[in-house]
């Protein structure tokens, strides 16, 4: 499996923030800047897109560690950039260098790391409702 997944191969996301990205729509009233969860999920993205495109049918991912650090804030409006880097491929599990940018600001940064599960298995290992 690991020969499909490169350390140092990248995957770049890009999007242009709303205000469902905000802190004020995550219930900080008042601050209109872009999320930390939001910055975290936008992150999450090229990691799940770079797997996708390598997966056999019936497999996906999911997220398992994050750890980041918010640096600065961006306003709702910003285009973002989110950038993973293959770290560490250790069988199933492929860790991620990540970095979000506005413009040339880094607003985080840190590892991502997500697991490849066969669908089938892991929701029939889920608890019922």
């Amino acid at each position: 499996m690991s020969e499909k997944f490169g350390v140092g191969e990248t995957y770049t996301f890009k999007l242009t923030s709303e205000a469902r990205h905000s802190a004020v729509a995550y219930g900080n009233e008042g601050v209109d800047v872009v999320a930390t969860p939001a910055l975290v999920g936008m992150l999450e993205i090229p990691c799940h897109m770079y797997l996708m495109e390598r997966l056999n049918a019936g497999e996906g991912t999911v997220g398992t560690k994050v750890n980041v650090e918010h640096l600065a804030a961006a306003p709702t409006g910003a285009d973002i950039e989110a950038h993973a880097r293959v770290a560490i491929v250790e069988g199933r599990k492929i860790t991620f260098d990540v970095e979000a940018l506005w413009g040339e600001m880094v607003l985080m940064r840190g590892q991502h790391q997500r697991a490849i599960v066969e669908l089938e298995r892991f929701f029939a290992g889920l608890p019922k409702l």
